[in-house]
């Protein structure tokens, strides 16, 4: 992995400090105890009090089937509103000890995928699992060692899209999009989700959680080069360096690493550099902090802040597009792509966070 991170200036090894961390943090991370107080529970008595008036009225020998998957189905939907998970504390502690003996693939398809909770991700949200993207068409991510040195797509274990219908409307299948910006909004090539901006990488039992961080920071600076791109076209970089945040969650049977993903301009000598911070690391994690964590990764920042930084993108580039506009450039291809900053053969040695920054 860490030759997949011979891109433009990746440093996955280095936290550099963002101003938007501590708001995170805050608006992220549980600060105390998960209650629920019995007063918040009139919806659910009513759905047991409906359950039960069927049975109630129902002969011994009535199917019971369909009401008990309603029952089911109406506690989980009830569950999402006050952010509880649909999978119980019990199951989820059973998962992380099976996990805790067995191999990565049962891991990424118990814990993980328990985590991000399917009824969370409402209409707005959609996910992947092992999506291999593309090289990124006429945009994949520039390498220091020159424009022929090709850098494979990511294949994060799970990525967290937007639904297109819910980022571009019901007509969002059809809108106008520039052909050779398609690999940058629908990476792993299906038309239905769109902009990854939440990577899960998932490590067997107690194994070393490193190349997951990693593979992570792959596929967030991918995803946020290919916001970049859109943004650029729309005039809206400054949007893009304020503003725009992606995630990433490394876990394995003991413990999570989340961090937040940005890019920062070169100043001069142009392109970018791909940075991390971190919101938390948590050791002997229960399904409460995680799951609730995620959720609000989606709904605090997803849902209110990058979804509308998105969809005023798309909307500029599909008006320039639909009206001509639209400058159908791409990037630079040089012997050495000094474009994206790439230096000499005899500079690259390892530099610190504030040497390559500045």
């Amino acid at each position: 992995m860490l030759d997949k991170l011979r891109t433009c200036r990746a440093l996955p090894d280095i936290l550099t400090a963002d101003d938007k961390t501590e708001a995170f943090k805050s608006a992220f991370c549980i600060q105390n105890a998960f209650k629920i107080p019995y007063k918040d529970t009139k919806t659910l008595q009513g759905v047991m009090t409906n359950f039960l008036q069927k049975a109630q009225g129902a002969s011994p020998t009535d199917d019971s089937y369909d009401a008990i998957e309603d029952l089911s189905n109406e506690i989980n939907e009830w569950k999402a509103t006050v952010h509880l998970a649909t999978i119980t504390n019990l199951d989820f502690r059973k998962d992380l000890t099976r996990c805790g003996r067995s191999g990565e693939a049962v891991f990424q398809r118990t814990a993980m995928l328990s985590i991000i909770d399917r009824w969370q991700l409402n209409d707005m949200f959609d996910f992947n699992c092992e999506g291999h993207w593309s090289l990124q068409g006429e945009y994949p991510l520039p390498s220091i060692q020159g424009v022929e040195d090709k850098v494979s797509g990511p294949k994060p274990d799970l990525a967290i899209f937007f639904n297109t219908e819910a980022l571009l409307g019901s007509d969002g299948f059809s809108a106008p999009i520039p052909p050779i910006l398609k690999s940058c909004i629908f990476p792993d090539n299906y038309i239905r989700r769109c902009f990854p901006f939440v990577f899960i990488e998932a490590k067997e039992a107690f194994h070393d959680i490193t190349t997951a961080l990693y593979t992570n920071m792959h596929s967030a600076s991918q995803a946020l080069f290919n916001i970049y791109t859109w943004m650029r076209k729309a005039g809206q970089t400054d949007a893009f360096f304020q503003s725009v945040r992606l995630f990433s969650i490394a876990i394995n049977a003991e413990k999570v690493i989340v961090r937040t993903h940005r890019a920062k301009p070169l100043g001069s000598r142009g392109g970018l550099i791909f940075l991390c911070d971190e919101i938390c690391t948590l050791y002997k994690y229960d399904r409460d902090t995680v799951c609730l964590l995620v959720r609000n990764i989606l709904m605090e920042y997803g849902a209110k802040e990058l979804c509308k930084i998105l969809k005023s993108t798309v909307e500029e580039v599909s008006k320039q597009y639909v009206e001509g506009t639209f400058q159908n450039d791409q990037p630079l291809k040089r012997k050495n792509d000094v474009s994206f900053g790439a230096p000499s053969k005899r500079h690259r040695t390892s530099r610190t966070a504030s040497q390559l920054t500045s």
